[in-house]
């Protein structure tokens, strides 16, 4: 841009000189690339802004279960079971979850992280409702779930009291996430041949 900049004051000084060597049609060509090199600069600017936009929305924190947009029977349980409003771990990031984002959440215990998890797995898993022909017809039927959560739970407080519970790497819960995930991805033999390939 600076260069373009450079040559408009170098032709608009030729023409105002009066100099024979001045080409109109240079100073129209060079107005035509000057209003390119405007525009990628507007749409570099406007991406920039669409992109910031998209942060702030990610992050701001939703106030209340009704504008997550949750299907109406998870709705209709988180208000059974007591919960008026969301927790400020889950005003941050049960949307970013639910729309597909990769999240690190981190809070201290007892501010409602397990049941942030367990709504967003309800709202995400797809059910289907499956003609009872369908059923007497098949040959087969099963059950299958898209996911699975092994989370560590540090303490629960019901009534006043407080239990707390072992955490670290030499959890079971951390031995079972870690071999499942090692079976699913490969990089641990599957012995009891959970996995298999489907063609």
């Amino acid at each position: 841009m600076e260069a373009l900049l450079s040559q408009f004051t170098f032709l608009s000084d030729q023409a105002l000189q009066g100099n024979k060597n001045f080409d109109p049609s240079a100073m129209e060509d060079l107005m035509k690339l000057f209003e390119i090199e405007s525009y990628k600069v507007w749409a570099a600017l406007e991406l920039v802004e669409e992109k910031q936009v998209k942060g702030a929305e990610i992050t701001m924190p939703i106030l209340s279960f009704d504008q997550m947009g949750l299907i109406d029977d998870l709705l209709c349980g988180i208000y059974n079971y007591g919960f008026e409003k969301p927790s400020a771990i889950q005003q941050r990031a049960v949307m970013p979850i639910i729309n597909g984002r990769n999240v690190i959440a981190q809070a201290q215990s007892g501010t409602e992280k397990t049941s942030m998890i367990a709504l967003t797995v309800c709202q995400v898993v797809e059910e289907r409702a499956i003609p009872i022909k369908e059923v007497f017809d098949a040959e087969e039927v099963f059950c299958t779930g898209i996911a699975m959560v092994v989370k560590s739970v540090a303490s629960i407080t019901y009534q006043g009291k407080r239990i707390e519970y072992k955490l670290g790497a030499e959890t079971l819960a951390q031995k079972l996430h870690a071999t499942l995930t090692g079976i699913q991805t490969g990089l641990i033999e599957d012995k009891l041949g959970w996995t298999m390939l489907i063609d």
